[in-house]
């Protein structure tokens, strides 16, 4: 086996400063930015895509009883949430411009290769009357998962299988350029979250003008599990 005790104390070291020292400040001053682009009202329902148990809203959001709709592939109880749906956001079960605000942070690399980035960014379009959207920046020099300098630019099978033999990480991980996030979101403003001068995210907010080329929801592998 490649990986080592040596190789698990550094990484662990160096994903709790990262975590831990670096991390909260930067989605404090995410949240921030999110509520005052998009002029987040109290009475605006917003849906997070990949919410998890949804404390990010409850450490760093400046705004408090929000109308907050979780959405992620596990089910989770949290009464952040005014209700939680149990899916994936490449195939939302909501219709057209039903949503006030879609929110989601470090989802989009997850969700696979381009075209079904593609189908997720259609999606969040087509439900949502307002969105904001973080994803790291493919060009940063040090890949925010493994914090490996320069991981997306090697060869695929090679991403695969480190992942597989020093994370335990089945899948893989697809950051994104600037270029690539103008064309899944050809109508929204993009800003850059910069650390020690360099971008190492985008965000990717704006309002929905127009709908030509976005697909009809489907709806599939969905289920409404938690209300309140």
């Amino acid at each position: 086996m490649i990986k080592t005790r040596l190789f698990d104390f550094l990484f662990q070291k160096i994903r709790h400063f990262a975590y831990f020292q670096i991390t909260p400040e930067t989605k404090k001053e995410r949240m921030i930015m999110f509520c005052e682009r998009l002029n987040v009202q109290p009475a605006e329902t917003i849906l997070d895509i990949g919410a998890g148990s949804g404390e990010m809203w409850k450490k760093y959001c400046p705004y408090k009883d929000l109308k907050i709709i979780g959405l992620d592939i596990y089910p989770v109880v949290s009464s952040i949430f005014r209700s939680f749906v149990v899916g994936d956001a490449r195939f939302l079960p909501f219709k057209d411009k039903s949503v006030d605000v879609v929110f989601s942070n470090s989802v989009l690399e997850h969700v696979g290769d381009y075209l079904q980035q593609a189908l997720m960014a259609s999606e969040i379009q087509r439900v949502a009357k307002k969105f904001f959207i973080q994803t790291p920046n493919k060009s940063f020099p040090i890949e925010p998962h493994f914090f490996i300098p320069y991981f997306p630019y090697f060869p695929k099978r090679l991403q695969i299988w480190l992942c597989k033999n020093l994370f335990n990480v089945t899948g893989e991980v697809n950051l994104i350029t600037e270029e690539k996030a103008k064309k899944l979101f050809p109508d929204a403003q993009i800003e850059k979250e910069r650390f020690m001068g360099l971008c190492k995210s985008f965000y990717i907010y704006g309002s929905v003008k127009r709908l030509e080329g976005v697909r009809e929801n489907r709806g599939r592998g969905y289920e409404r599990i938690v209300d309140s």
